[in-house]
């Protein structure tokens, strides 16, 4: 999970610096940026396929299996927190767990790491980030005819 936010992270500084790039270096900066998110995109991938074993386990299996991801979960670990926030999930209007925000179930010095890269994080998220990034594309005047022979040809 600390490489897929890695390469988030890493992702998301390249995009934002991409508007600074010109020529080749633009293409190379794109090339990375695209390098990175690919690979957030298969870690990811393999995450969401462990639910898959899991799905297989007997609920006395799981919990044995549990053990072994202590001290916390991945629904209580600071890294799915800091995940959430580099995606633009904010700590406003969150469902409770147990009664309890989901911050509390972290470290006191955890809760101060997150809220410093809640700070960090404020100059945008990644999807903030490539909101901005496609607002400042310009459009071709045949944008809708080229994309629609496209569809057409696929579909065909």
């Amino acid at each position: 999970m600390k490489l897929f936010y890695i390469d988030l992270t890493k992702g998301k500084e390249l995009l934002t610096d991409l508007w600074k790039c010109t020529g080749n270096e633009f293409h190379r900066h794109v090339a990375e940026t695209l390098h990175y998110l690919n690979r957030a995109e298969v870690i990811l991938t393999q995450m969401r396929n462990s639910f898959d074993v899991m799905e297989t386990m007997h609920s006395s299996d799981f919990l044995e299996f549990r053990d072994y991801l202590m001290p916390a979960s991945g629904f209580q670990s600071v890294m799915f927190r800091r995940i959430e926030q580099l995606l633009g999930m904010g700590v406003e209007g969150r469902a409770e767990v147990n009664g309890q925000s989901v911050f509390s179930y972290l470290k006191p010095e955890e809760q101060d790491e997150l809220a410093e890269q809640r700070e960090k994080v404020s100059d945008g998220s990644l999807s903030q980030t490539v909101i901005q990034i496609l607002s400042r594309l310009t459009v071709p005047d045949n944008f809708e005819t080229v994309f629609l022979d496209t569809v057409r040809k696929v579909m065909e």
